[in-house]
């Protein structure tokens, strides 16, 4: 069986057959009323819940209070606290890394606002 032009630089498949099974599939999809929920509504109904979830309807912007600890300081940790300052949700205690027994006060201290300790 020899292949056209066409069929070679198709890898041997005959675009008018794969139309032709392209839609006979698309037919049969269409007709099942379970792939029109699964395939179109659950996910448009999904998106709605979590955009009722998730929506932004506070003003006042999300802070996370952090206390830093470096147990072992170096030229990589010191660039990683530098990085971590700059992160705008996230609020340091302090500007330099403190221990963690200053960090779990810190955390005790503002027990309703404390959110974590970077370690």
């Amino acid at each position: 069986m020899s292949l056209s032009p066409l069929q070679e630089r198709n890898g041997g498949i005959n675009l008018n057959q794969f139309k032709q099974m392209f839609l006979a599939q698309l037919k049969l999809t269409l007709r099942e009323k379970q792939a029109w929920f699964w395939g179109i509504f659950f996910p448009v109904i999904l998106m709605v819940i979590f955009m009722v979830i998730f929506a932004g309807d506070s003003n006042d912007e999300f802070q996370s209070k952090v206390a830093i600890v470096d147990e072992h300081p170096n030229a990589t940790s010191k660039i990683m606290l530098t990085q971590l300052q700059q992160i705008p949700v996230l609020k340091v205690e302090s500007n330099q890394p403190v221990s963690k027994e200053k960090a779990k006060e810190l955390r005790q201290a503002n027990a309703e606002n404390a959110h974590g300790t970077l370690v």
